[in-house]
């Protein structure tokens, strides 16, 4: 095969038509400034730098097992600037994301990673692929585009059925080249070429770990020093930070949190808060069960709603004794403020006391889908808080908008509706309260 295809080739030169066209606007060429300006501050060329050197430990071990030669530079060098960088970037991800390098691991080796290398092992004639790049960028971009708003939806589903019959036809000439050419295709290359940028992506993602663990400690760092008035207590809390929390930064953050909340003042309150964080955590890994009449397992009730697309946070520290988490919103309709879902939960640092499903009604003329709504919802959070069906005069209250409280094993089960006084006429909230005595 040559050096770089047709494909490689187009890419390239479009790349730099837009690039000259950039820089003969001058709003754009400011952009660009600004953009460079960004990417390359100081903080993130010791990134970069890191990056290279992990990268170029990972050729050298991989060359010494026989899994990588000179003939995978460029291969190296486009996962590089492509895929080792978008992940990069992305690190916060782990963070937000507990099946992050489950996904990431298969996201490597699965089907389609092999059909999209079969697909790009053999390009198009060169004129075809020139027009070709623009054309595909110009329709994905309209297409992500249209997906933003529902009113495209039929526009959306015309785009997706017309990308049917050009990936079959891509499929199709690149079977009909496998078919011609299958002894260019099974040769250690090819082989090479295909494994290179697997083996890469799931070495480097150790090093995406450790840039996610710097960058919370960075933060965690500035966050102490700003606020603590004693620098010594400061430079404890940090050194403390490191041997406490070590690799686990999700809970070096949990205990960031609530350091803001309760400023450190002493050696000892540094001491003492990071053993109690070590052993609320010790404590949630040991999975002990709570009686039902006391309440739940914070780590498991914040989960009580995740399969209805409720995913809540990290269980913190709040105030005054008072630990509390809330989930992201369910919207429901395609307002510019819809009608919303929001799940708490809160309690102390071992026992969550109280659960709350509660909906906001900022559309009154689609309160109805979004009162059923939260009874539908409402009746898997009765199930798995209580193992109980959700109570005909809560339905009942919850249609009419009012109040209403009944008992169940041992909990109190409320709907409670608030008007809002400075809010548009018909805007309310109404929330499903189980609360532990």
């Amino acid at each position: 095969m040559d050096l770089f295809n047709n494909r490689e080739v187009s890419l390239f030169i479009w790349f730099c038509i837009a690039l000259a066209f950039s820089l003969s606007k001058e709003t754009i060429r400011k952009s660009l400034r600004d953009l460079i300006k960004a990417a390359f501050h100081k903080a993130l060329v010791r990134i970069y730098l890191l990056m290279l050197t992990y990268i170029a430990f990972l050729i050298y071990m991989l060359s010494e097992v026989g899994l990588w030669d000179f003939d995978q530079t460029k291969t190296t060098i486009i996962w590089t600037v492509t895929a080792a960088l978008v992940t990069l970037f992305r690190h916060d991800q782990i963070r937000e994301d507990p099946n992050y390098f489950k996904k990431a691991v298969r996201d490597n080796i699965n089907l389609v990673a092999v059909i999209e290398f079969v697909v790009t092992f053999y390009s198009f004639p060169f004129l075809v692929e020139f027009i070709l790049v623009p054309a595909s960028f110009f329709v994905m971009a309209v297409y992500e585009f249209l997906k933003l708003q529902e009113e495209n939806k039929i526009v959306v589903d015309f785009f997706d059925k017309l990308s049917t019959p050009f990936g079959l036809l891509v499929l199709a000439y690149t079977g009909h080249n496998f078919y011609i050419h299958v002894g260019e295709f099974f040769v250690w290359g090819t082989l090479t070429d295909f494994t290179t940028p697997i083996i890469l992506s799931l070495l480097f993602l150790p090093f995406v770990y450790m840039v996610a663990v710097y960058s919370s400690y960075e933060r965690v760092f500035g966050q102490i020093e700003i606020n603590s008035s004693n620098r010594d207590v400061s430079r404890y809390a940090k050194w403390k930070a490191i041997f406490g929390f070590n690799l686990r930064f999700k809970l070096l953050e949990r205990w960031s949190h609530t350091t803001f909340i309760s400023p450190l003042n002493s050696r000892e309150e540094v001491r003492s808060s990071i053993a109690d964080m070590r052993e609320l955590a010790e404590y949630e890994i040991k999975d002990n069960p709570v009686p039902l009449e006391d309440g739940w397992m914070p780590i498991k009730a914040k989960d009580f709603l995740r399969e209805e697309g409720f995913k809540a946070g990290d269980y913190k520290y709040v105030g005054e004794g008072e630990w509390f988490v809330s989930s992201n919103n369910v919207e429901i309709g395609d307002d510019i403020l819809p009608n919303s879902l929001w799940y708490y939960v809160s309690g102390n640092p071992k026992i969550a006391k109280d659960l709350k499903l509660k909906l906001y009604v900022h559309q009154p003329d689609q309160e109805q889908v979004a009162k059923e709504k939260l009874i539908e919802v409402g009746r898997v959070l009765i199930n798995k808080a209580l193992g109980e069906e959700l109570d005909e005069a809560l339905i009942r209250a919850i249609m009419e908008a009012r109040n209403e409280q009944v008992t169940a094993k041992g909990k109190s089960i409320s709907v409670i509706k608030e008007d809002w006084p400075n809010g548009k006429p018909g805007q309310y909230d109404i929330s499903i309260f189980i609360h532990s005595e």
